[in-house]
């Protein structure tokens, strides 16, 4: 979904909450919506809890602060 949003031109974010930050383990199918300009964003808890670093391209974040800065971009959350 974030992906077709970027392709038809408009801005979108996907954030990897608590256990969906072990999605990130293998970023391969992330590198299509990267490309696209996609904003990936990954749970500091839930990195920590996965054991994993944060991989390049993504950026650490809490919701409180992803809600605040989200403007007119499209959310979609794991």
């Amino acid at each position: 979904l974030a992906s077709a949003q970027a392709a038809l031109g408009g801005h979108a974010r996907v954030y990897f909450n608590e256990g969906a930050a072990r999605l990130l383990a293998s970023t391969a199918p992330l590198a299509t919506a990267r490309e696209l300009g996609v904003r990936l964003i990954a749970c500091q808890t839930g990195l920590a809890e996965a054991g994993l670093a944060l991989p390049d391209g993504v950026e650490a974040g809490g919701m409180v602060s992803l809600l605040a800065q989200l403007e007119d971009d499209r959310l979609v959350t794991l």
